[in-house]
């Protein structure tokens, strides 16, 4: 572990996916409010800050757009590809959810289709944030590699990249996560976390080169950044700082997983499908909500456990269908706009 060959991140890049998947689903019991026994909830806590599944996400993401930026292809190309690879999934569930939903009173169609637009969290907080900061981020990403790949000092333009994106969305910023309609603060909420996608595209071209690097000057560097802004700069957005040593961790052990074990595949699995699992779950989550508002006081929804397993395993069910519906879809658009898909998340 002392010397981490950085490929690993390209090699265990889906893995690491379904891990920080499970991380979000796990975390979501609490949103729902699960009635977790004390030590339970600590360790879920714990393990939103150890494993800071959306920095990662987009780190993850921030090297796979290195990659697929590196080819040759036109803006408009390489945009619609990130686009059919996200928004086909998204739709789909939306989609299947809004038909389950008919017979309730869950939102009006202007409400919905503004909410499929990811309109509605710019405006109200509401949504699924990710797949609204991906629709400025990826318009974005050409701009951000075309930036650090003309520099001379790429280290020193990612710092640069960094410190921007940090100042300009913690300047009066209220956005800690309490809903909000102002679009500012909202960007602000969203636009925080592309500090992650920085550093994924900063790094891609070392884990190309399969440069090895001292995993624990890493960690110790981050720990003490993280002291640093604990003391100096706590109210500044730091869960970037988590990534590097949550995902030498994690290789870590993947290295020491068989390939073919169930708990392996489980994870690679949970990463194919990461999208879908996100959008499935709060949908789910959302729909049942609605459905089993009038049946709150019933003994079966004590402490959320039940409603909560059943959110669980049809949301997994539901990502895995809205996974092969959308292959279906994307099989039957032209080749040449579905080309190299896998490379940006």
């Amino acid at each position: 572990m002392n010397r981490f060959n950085l490929l690993l991140l390209s090699k265990y890049r889906t893995s690491l996916m379904g891990i920080a998947t499970l991380r979000v689903l796990l975390w979501h019991c609490l949103q729902y409010g699960v009635e977790l026994p004390e030590p339970l909830r600590l360790l879920l806590v714990f393990l939103q800050r150890a494993i800071p599944s959306v920095p990662i996400f987009l780190f993850l993401s921030g090297i796979g757009c290195y990659y697929s930026l590196s080819k040759p292809h036109s803006y408009m190309t390489w945009l619609r590809k990130r686009a059919i690879r996200i928004f086909i999934p998204y739709a789909v569930v939306l989609v299947i959810v809004r038909l389950l939903s008919l017979p309730t009173s869950y939102s009006s169609w202007a409400e919905w289709f503004m909410y499929l637009l990811t309109l509605r969290f710019w405006t109200h907080h509401e949504g699924l944030w990710f797949v609204a900061l991906l629709t400025i981020l990826y318009p974005l990403a050409p701009v951000l590699f075309r930036i650090l790949g003309s520099s001379r000092h790429r280290l020193a333009t990612a710092i640069a990249l960094m410190v921007v994106i940090l100042t300009v969305t913690h300047l009066n910023n209220t956005a800690d996560g309490t809903p909000t309609g102002n679009i500012i603060h909202n960007l602000q909420y969203a636009g925080k976390h592309i500090v992650s996608f920085v550093i994924g595209m900063y790094i891609g071209p070392f884990i190309r080169r399969e440069v090895r690097v001292n995993a624990l000057y890493i960690i110790g560097s981050s720990a003490v950044f993280l002291l640093l802004f604990h003391f100096f700069l706590k109210d500044v957005f730091c869960d970037w700082l988590f990534i590097m040593p949550s995902v030498i961790v994690l290789c870590t052990c993947l290295k020491c997983l068989s390939e073919s074990s169930w708990i392996y595949t489980s994870f690679h699995w949970l990463g194919i499908v990461s999208l879908e699992s996100y959008a499935a779950n709060i949908e789910i989550r959302r729909l049942f909500t609605a459905y089993l508002t009038p049946w709150q006081s019933s003994p079966l929804l004590t402490g959320h456990y039940l409603d909560y397993a059943l959110v669980l395993i049809i949301g997994l069910i539901l990502a895995q269908l809205c996974n092969r519906l959308s292959s279906i879809l994307i099989a039957r658009l032209p080749t040449s706009w579905t080309s190299d898909l896998k490379h940006c998340p």
